[in-house]
């Protein structure tokens, strides 16, 4: 969806012959909520608006110069600007309140356009809030409370007004947040230190002469420090002797109390009774740590068959997340040490599929060499045999509780059940951030292990994401070993191509010996579907046409714009257009790069590393 960039607004009154009786027959109540909401938020503009019959008063809102609605709930506002509307209000006009029942708004923007007054308190309700602008406006008071709601705001720009009072300091926990501009206002006190406030670059506080501290960047002054207050009359000998006093039989109680209540924690500890029931797993996945501790990164845990089926739940259907080439992976809780449980990704190969015992082995040995904070992290193996007496085999990995990068470009009904991502797409910067991860987990493969190791399966599906939406590359089950200039294993096999249809390098099915060069092609093809949206295996690429060729046709055409994922050109304008057309480019030209026909042409992941680098901080500059 495209965020129209309106230069001039024009607002007018709404028409007296409109019958909402006779409107109400063509939507459904719940349809028709932001149209009232917009129709009430213009009532209470009508005597500050010029006339200008047959504008805003068709029935459907979602036409309305100014308004765009969302396609997925339908006739329910997502952007409303009226940005330069100054010229067309007879005289000043406050913000109506009614703006917070447009409750599914992702960009508001009113800068230009001469409201005065204070910001309501209501726009706290519309917790979806992506972009919010009032500057150049004549608003004055003090930053509401209510915006604390916003958290997932990403720009506030309120520069160009008459604010006043200190700058709310819950804006340091706003991590979204990508551009504070509070310029030109009448804040006082001192300004925050941390989160966005460390950027001189995105935070802007200019012609505020009353503000002090902040980052020396900032170049404010220094906050005067409030004196201590004296005492009227200083203490006497005694009234100190009895403060001391006071204080040392305080301490003796509390430690007292300390060591009475570790005495009983130890005598628990040894009587602890077993719990016949197990509680909820996913009430148990939220009190556990999804990282082991570091002092036990090192450490090759021993874990056997039991442990990881009651780690499990019985390998339960419930505990499934995912369902792979060689077996099936399960969340589960482990205890890794006697102060230590962490959720963990229990990967159960099964042996009767060819490959299987081969990718159990080529993970293992990877897993001996491979250190690196975007490669998934095996913490022990399971080799044994089931209550049944057949054979039994599992890799137990680090658990990523934002599943993999699949899961997000593609996402279902399934995997949402099964991981905490939510129906929003990833941003334009989370996938530069995942793309640059990949790269230099693939760099350290190729380049810096003692011995080349080539992936030879990199797609969506094998990219995991922690905590943070940071990308470990996973799945070695296919990986080789390059010990000697020319590898002599062919990239397909009797039984199977080494990689995945669709990213695996032309060269792989003509009998070509491995190298890290077929990484570069996958990556190539997976770059174009982070940006694109589009799998390689997709319906529409087929008579020769792929997903490379697809790519590089917008390129030489100048239509990059029409081929990317359209959730990536919503609330793109100005000079951010500019610079997202500009990065767009240079990341499908790497892409394209990468995944041509020529393995001798294609890019090596050192400088794709560079390269993304750079895309990323000129487009955040």
């Amino acid at each position: 969806m495209s965020f129209p960039l309106i230069i001039c607004i024009t607002l007018v009154s709404f028409s007296m012959n409109f019958s909402p009786a006779a409107f109400q027959s063509h939507f459904t109540y719940g349809n028709q909520t932001d149209r009232l909401a917009l129709l009430e938020f213009k009532s209470r503009l009508m005597y500050g608006i010029k006339v200008a019959q047959g504008l805003w008063n068709d029935p459907d809102h979602c036409s309305w110069i100014g308004v765009s609605c969302n396609r997925e709930h339908p006739r329910r506002v997502t952007v409303l600007d009226l940005s330069h509307s100054e010229s067309v209000l007879s005289g000043p006009a406050k913000i109506p309140s009614d703006i917070g029942n447009l409750t599914f708004l992702i960009a508001l923007r009113l800068d230009f356009s001469g409201f005065y007054g204070e910001i309501p308190q209501e726009i706290g309700r519309l917790s979806r809030l992506l972009f919010l602008y009032l500057n150049n406006n004549n608003l004055e008071g003090v930053i509401p409370p209510s915006l604390k709601n916003l958290k997932g705001i990403e720009e506030l720009v309120l520069g160009y007004n008459s604010l006043s009072g200190p700058i709310p300091e819950y804006l340091e926990s706003f991590h979204s947040l990508q551009k504070l501009d509070l310029s030109w206002n009448n804040f006082e006190g001192e300004v925050p230190i941390e989160g966005i406030f460390k950027n001189a670059s995105a935070f802007s506080c200019a012609g505020n002469n009353n503000l002090c501290g902040g980052t020396p960047l900032l170049r404010l002054h220094i906050c005067p420090e409030t004196p201590p207050k004296e005492s009227s009359e200083p203490l006497s000998r005694i009234k100190l002797l009895l403060i001391f006093c006071g204080v040392v039989f305080c301490v003796t109680i509390i430690l007292g109390f300390f060591a009475v209540f570790l005495m009983w924690r130890r005598r628990r500890a040894r009587i602890r009774p077993s719990s016949s029931e197990s509680p909820p797993f996913s009430d148990m996945l939220q009190k556990v740590s999804y990282k082991p501790s570091s002092s036990n990164s090192d450490m090759f845990l021993k874990v056997s068959y039991k442990e990881l089926l009651k780690a499990t739940n019985g390998f339960s259907a419930k505990n499934l997340v995912g369902v792979g080439g060689y077996g099936s992976v399960y969340v589960g809780i482990l205890r890794l040490s006697q102060e230590i449980t962490a959720a963990v990704a229990v990967k159960v190969l099964d042996l009767q599929r060819r490959g299987a015992s081969k990718s159990f082995k080529a993970e293992c040995e990877a897993s001996r060499c491979i250190r690196h904070r975007n490669i998934m992290k095996i913490l022990t193996s399971c080799s044994s045999v089931d209550f049944k007496g057949n054979e039994f085999k599992a890799l137990v990995y680090e658990y990523m509780p934002n599943g993999s990068l699949e899961d997000w470009l593609h996402p279902t009904a399934n995997n949402r059940q099964h991981w905490r991502s939510t129906k929003r797409p990833l941003k334009f910067i989370e996938r530069i951030n995942i793309a640059i991860d990949v790269a230099s987990a693939l760099d350290y493969l190729h380049r810096q292990c003692q011995t080349p190791i080539a992936h030879c399966d990199l797609k969506p599906r094998n990219v995991l994401l922690d905590e943070d939406m940071n990308g470990h590359l996973g799945d070695f089950g296919s990986a080789k070993f390059l010990r000697g200039v020319v590898v002599n294993v062919d990239c397909s096999s009797s039984f199977r191509i080494r990689g995945s249809i669709g990213y695996v390098a032309p060269e792989c099915g003509m009998g070509t010996a491995v190298s890290t060069i077929g990484d570069y092609y996958s990556f190539g093809v997976m770059l174009l579907e982070l940006f694109t949206g589009k799998r390689p295996t997709a319906n529409m690429f087929k008579d020769g046409l792929s997903l490379h060729s697809f790519a590089k046709t917008a390129l030489s055409t100048d239509r990059v714009i029409q081929i990317v994922d359209n959730t990536l050109v919503l609330l793109q304008n100005g000079e951010r257009k500019a610079k997202f057309c500009k990065a767009l480019t240079e990341i499908f030209e790497l892409g394209v790069t990468c995944s041509i026909e020529s393995p001798k042409e294609r890019m090596e992941m050192e400088l794709v590393v560079k390269e993304l680098q750079s895309i990323k901080n000129v487009y955040l500059s």
